[in-house]
């Protein structure tokens, strides 16, 4: 799912993962990493087995899938394993002898032996005056632009439910319209294991009334595209500075393949960038060595369609803010929205 709420395009996970026999019933659980699915190919003991692979987001591949082995499996059907989001349990259905009929429904403890998921449960009440509503939840990477994950609160009891794997610092945005956006930080940045957090939300106060139909600016009434309008910003010095180079990031990704640039077919070339903290940063055009150049290619991503692109540095080799750039005298007054 893309940041805009479309999907991307489907991708066969290849023979690693398919065989030439039935492959069915596949779970991803919330920790983004961890895929168990049925299969009546590979190393099967029966009918349907249940097997688990490992996604390594480094290099975006799998691992060789593992057949999880008696007393999971047996020689009848065995699928549709899904695990907890604590790990501590596995739920899925079974042809196996003993049972009540055809297939049946088992409990397991615990639900994999040599695995551990890592994430936070977000979760909480979302209350308007007291009473529950239903409210939008959004969640991205602290200082990323882009989307992580969306979510509304139960209209009827307020509650909601939100995963945030391990390796992030997330920021969470309550909406209720006509009210005022809450937020509240996550650190997720050193989490090993399950954890869970209570978020609370009280919106509150009279609902604020629309701006008049009159103060509303032209662009959204008609369908021309809107063109970005030139940057005023103006570098301290248009010359290169030893060390510092300027990037043009279009999208942050845990999971780079879920990013299509076709919209920017021909503009520069796609690069990612893996950092410590899990993220990959996809820029595009390459290095420029003033903010001025890189503010003018930005200008034409915008006109492409990528309107939240922006402009992120690298000093000597380590990645810095541009707020941190003008502090330091390198550059002047600027504007990266």
């Amino acid at each position: 799912k893309m940041p805009d709420g479309s999907w991307g395009n489907v991708k066969n996970l290849g023979d690693k993962i398919n065989t030439k026999f039935d492959d069915d019933a596949p779970f991803i659980h919330p920790d983004g990493r961890l895929l168990i699915f049925s299969s009546s190919g590979g190393n099967s003991m029966g009918s349907y087995d249940i097997f688990k692979t490992i996604y390594n987001p480094a290099d975006s591949s799998w691992s060789i899938p593992e057949n999880l082995g008696y007393p999971i499996n047996s020689p009848d059907r065995d699928s549709y394993y899904i695990l907890s989001t604590n790990g501590k349990h596995g739920y899925y259905s079974s042809g196996k002898e003993g049972g009540q009929g055809l297939q049946d429904i088992y409990k397991v403890t615990p639900g994999l032996r040599d695995y551990k998921p890592s994430l936070f449960l977000v979760k909480g009440v979302v209350t308007l005056n007291g009473q529950p509503v239903e409210g939008e939840i959004i969640s991205d990477i602290s200082g990323k632009s882009a989307v992580f994950a969306e979510a509304k609160s139960n209209a009827g009891n307020g509650k909601y439910l939100m995963s945030l794997p391990a390796g992030s610092d997330y920021r969470i945005h309550f909406r209720l319209k006509g009210y005022p956006d809450q937020s509240f930080d996550v650190s997720a940045i050193a989490l090993y294991g399950y954890e869970e957090k209570i978020i609370n939300v009280e919106f509150s106060g009279a609902l604020q009334p629309p701006p008049p139909a009159d103060t509303l600016k032209k662009d959204t009434l008609t369908t021309k595209p809107i063109i970005s309008p030139p940057d005023t910003t103006v570098a301290k010095k248009d010359e290169k500075v030893d060390g510092l180079i300027f990037r043009v990031q279009v999208a942050a990704y845990k999971y780079p393949k879920n990013y299509s640039s076709i919209h920017l077919k021909g503009l520069g070339k796609i690069e990612q960038l893996y950092l410590d903290d899990g993220i990959y940063r996809i820029t595009i055009g390459g290095d420029f060595f003033t903010l001025p150049s890189a503010q003018m290619y930005r200008a034409k991503v915008r006109n492409a369609g990528q309107k939240d692109t922006f402009i992120t540095a690298v000093y000597k080799g380590k990645r810095v803010y541009l707020d941190e750039l003008y502090k330091m005298g390198l550059i002047g007054q600027f504007r990266n929205k």
